[in-house]
Protein backbone atom coordinates (compact mmCIF):
# COMPACT_ATOMS: atom_id res chain seq x y z
CA UNK A 1 0.00 0.00 0.00
CA UNK A 2 0.96 3.60 -0.97
CA UNK A 3 0.57 6.49 1.08
CA UNK A 4 -1.25 9.18 -1.44
CA UNK A 5 1.20 11.90 -0.06
CA UNK A 6 4.08 10.18 -1.66
CA UNK A 7 2.57 11.54 -5.16
CA UNK A 8 1.39 14.61 -4.19
CA UNK A 9 2.94 17.75 -5.63
CA UNK A 10 0.62 20.38 -3.37
CA UNK A 11 -2.33 20.21 -1.03
CA UNK A 12 -3.80 23.63 -0.46
CA UNK A 13 -7.17 24.81 1.40
CA UNK A 14 -8.41 28.01 -0.69
CA UNK A 15 -9.13 31.44 0.27
CA UNK A 16 -12.12 32.53 2.65
CA UNK A 17 -13.98 35.79 1.09
CA UNK A 18 -16.75 37.28 2.26
CA UNK A 19 -16.92 40.16 0.22
CA UNK A 20 -18.41 38.32 -3.28
CA UNK A 21 -19.91 39.40 -6.92
CA UNK A 22 -21.43 37.84 -9.85
CA UNK A 23 -19.29 40.23 -11.98
CA UNK A 24 -16.19 42.14 -10.62
CA UNK A 25 -13.27 39.78 -9.67
CA UNK A 26 -11.31 36.94 -9.89
CA UNK A 27 -14.06 33.63 -10.25
CA UNK A 28 -14.30 31.65 -6.71
CA UNK A 29 -15.00 28.80 -7.40
CA UNK A 30 -17.22 26.88 -4.04
CA UNK A 31 -19.02 23.98 -3.14
CA UNK A 32 -21.64 23.99 -5.52
CA UNK A 33 -19.42 24.21 -8.38
CA UNK A 34 -18.79 20.64 -8.24
CA UNK A 35 -21.17 18.09 -9.62
CA UNK A 36 -22.09 15.08 -7.76
CA UNK A 37 -20.77 13.42 -11.11
CA UNK A 38 -17.29 14.36 -10.91
CA UNK A 39 -17.89 17.59 -13.33
CA UNK A 40 -17.15 21.71 -12.54
CA UNK A 41 -20.67 23.34 -12.69
CA UNK A 42 -20.09 27.21 -13.35
CA UNK A 43 -24.12 27.94 -13.44
CA UNK A 44 -23.67 30.28 -10.29
CA UNK A 45 -19.99 31.35 -10.56
CA UNK A 46 -19.10 34.16 -7.74
CA UNK A 47 -16.46 36.45 -8.34
CA UNK A 48 -13.80 38.04 -5.62
CA UNK A 49 -10.94 40.80 -4.98
CA UNK A 50 -7.70 39.50 -4.51
CA UNK A 51 -4.08 40.28 -3.83
CA UNK A 52 -1.08 39.14 -6.12
CA UNK A 53 0.31 37.22 -3.53
CA UNK A 54 -3.67 35.47 -2.90
CA UNK A 55 -3.76 34.72 -6.48
CA UNK A 56 -0.07 32.75 -6.55
CA UNK A 57 -1.38 30.97 -3.66
CA UNK A 58 -4.81 30.27 -5.03
CA UNK A 59 -4.94 30.02 -8.35
CA UNK A 60 -5.90 26.99 -10.03
CA UNK A 61 -4.20 25.40 -12.83
CA UNK A 62 -5.63 22.87 -15.41
CA UNK A 63 -4.86 19.39 -14.34
CA UNK A 64 -6.12 20.44 -10.52
CA UNK A 65 -7.95 18.10 -8.32
CA UNK A 66 -11.06 20.37 -6.40
CA UNK A 67 -11.66 18.13 -2.96
CA UNK A 68 -14.49 19.36 -1.06
CA UNK A 69 -13.52 18.84 2.52
CA UNK A 70 -16.30 20.95 4.60
CA UNK A 71 -19.66 20.32 3.86
CA UNK A 72 -23.02 18.38 4.61
CA UNK A 73 -21.54 15.02 5.84
CA UNK A 74 -23.37 13.29 2.35
CA UNK A 75 -21.38 15.55 0.11
CA UNK A 76 -17.75 15.47 2.22
CA UNK A 77 -15.55 14.16 0.03
CA UNK A 78 -17.13 15.06 -3.70
CA UNK A 79 -14.43 16.32 -6.71
CA UNK A 80 -14.10 17.30 -9.63
CA UNK A 81 -11.03 18.00 -11.65
CA UNK A 82 -10.23 21.51 -12.76
CA UNK A 83 -9.82 21.15 -16.99
CA UNK A 84 -10.97 24.80 -17.84
CA UNK A 85 -8.96 26.59 -20.94
CA UNK A 86 -9.12 29.71 -19.89
CA UNK A 87 -7.21 33.38 -19.83
CA UNK A 88 -9.08 33.89 -16.80
CA UNK A 89 -7.60 33.11 -13.44
CA UNK A 90 -9.77 30.68 -11.12
CA UNK A 91 -9.50 30.57 -7.50
CA UNK A 92 -11.13 28.25 -4.94
CA UNK A 93 -12.98 28.49 -1.83
CA UNK A 94 -11.48 27.47 1.63
CA UNK A 95 -14.24 24.85 2.11
CA UNK A 96 -12.05 23.42 -0.78
CA UNK A 97 -8.77 21.34 -1.53
CA UNK A 98 -6.48 21.82 -4.59
CA UNK A 99 -4.46 18.82 -5.04
CA UNK A 100 -1.53 18.62 -7.67
CA UNK A 101 -0.09 15.02 -8.06
CA UNK A 102 3.24 14.49 -9.47
CA UNK A 103 3.89 12.78 -12.65
CA UNK A 104 3.72 9.60 -10.59
CA UNK A 105 0.21 9.50 -10.19
CA UNK A 106 -2.42 10.51 -13.17
CA UNK A 107 -4.53 12.89 -11.77
CA UNK A 108 -7.67 11.60 -13.47
CA UNK A 109 -6.72 8.06 -11.74
CA UNK A 110 -7.01 10.04 -8.12
CA UNK A 111 -10.30 11.82 -9.12
CA UNK A 112 -11.83 8.15 -10.02
CA UNK A 113 -10.33 6.73 -6.90
CA UNK A 114 -10.93 9.52 -4.62
CA UNK A 115 -14.71 9.39 -6.26
CA UNK A 116 -15.26 5.97 -5.98
CA UNK A 117 -14.75 6.77 -1.99
CA UNK A 118 -17.25 9.01 -1.66
CA UNK A 119 -20.14 6.84 -3.37
CA UNK A 120 -18.94 4.17 -1.30
CA UNK A 121 -19.96 7.17 2.00
CA UNK A 122 -16.04 6.71 3.01
CA UNK A 123 -16.09 10.15 4.07
CA UNK A 124 -19.50 10.32 5.03
CA UNK A 125 -18.56 7.74 7.85
CA UNK A 126 -15.26 8.99 8.94
CA UNK A 127 -15.87 12.90 8.61
CA UNK A 128 -16.40 15.18 11.90
CA UNK A 129 -19.73 16.18 12.20
CA UNK A 130 -20.97 19.50 13.46
CA UNK A 131 -24.23 21.25 13.09
CA UNK A 132 -25.41 21.27 9.67
CA UNK A 133 -21.54 21.24 8.53
CA UNK A 134 -19.02 17.93 8.23
CA UNK A 135 -15.22 18.21 7.79
CA UNK A 136 -12.65 15.32 6.93
CA UNK A 137 -8.87 15.11 7.30
CA UNK A 138 -7.80 11.83 6.61
CA UNK A 139 -4.04 10.08 5.31
CA UNK A 140 -5.11 8.01 2.85
CA UNK A 141 -3.48 4.80 1.48
CA UNK A 142 -4.32 3.02 -1.63
CA UNK A 143 -3.02 0.42 -4.16
CA UNK A 144 -0.79 2.61 -6.61
CA UNK A 145 -1.31 1.21 -9.91
CA UNK A 146 1.91 2.38 -12.23
CA UNK A 147 1.52 4.97 -14.18
CA UNK A 148 2.94 3.15 -17.36
CA UNK A 149 0.95 0.18 -16.68
CA UNK A 150 -2.23 2.68 -16.81
CA UNK A 151 -1.27 3.86 -19.61
CA UNK A 152 -1.02 0.69 -21.65
CA UNK A 153 -4.26 -0.42 -20.07
CA UNK A 154 -5.93 2.54 -21.48
CA UNK A 155 -4.39 2.07 -24.79
CA UNK A 156 -5.62 -1.71 -24.52
CA UNK A 157 -9.30 -0.50 -23.47
CA UNK A 158 -9.05 1.95 -26.13
CA UNK A 159 -8.29 -0.46 -28.80
CA UNK A 160 -10.39 -3.16 -28.15
CA UNK A 161 -13.60 -0.49 -27.93
CA UNK A 162 -12.38 0.91 -31.38
CA UNK A 163 -12.51 -2.92 -32.71
CA UNK A 164 -15.57 -3.22 -31.34
CA UNK A 165 -17.39 -0.11 -33.13
CA UNK A 166 -15.56 -1.81 -35.94
CA UNK A 167 -17.29 -4.77 -35.87
CA UNK A 168 -20.70 -3.37 -35.48
CA UNK A 169 -20.51 -0.54 -38.23
CA UNK A 170 -19.39 -3.92 -40.53
CA UNK A 171 -22.25 -5.41 -38.67
CA UNK A 172 -24.85 -2.35 -39.79
CA UNK A 173 -23.78 -2.02 -42.84
CA UNK A 174 -23.27 -5.24 -44.07
CA UNK A 175 -24.54 -6.32 -47.65
CA UNK A 176 -26.63 -9.01 -45.58
CA UNK A 177 -28.35 -6.30 -43.51
CA UNK A 178 -29.70 -4.10 -46.49
CA UNK A 179 -30.84 -7.75 -48.58
CA UNK A 180 -32.95 -8.88 -45.94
Amino acid sequence: MELIENHILNSQSGIACGEKSRKVGYPHLRMNNISNNMNLDLKLLWRIPATENEIRSYSLQKGDILFNNTNSADLVGKCCLFDIDSNETFLFSNHLTRIRTKNTLNAKYLLYWVNFLWQKQYFKDNCDKWVNQAAIRVDLEYRMAHVEKMRAAALRQLDAAKAMSAALLNEMFSQETFDG
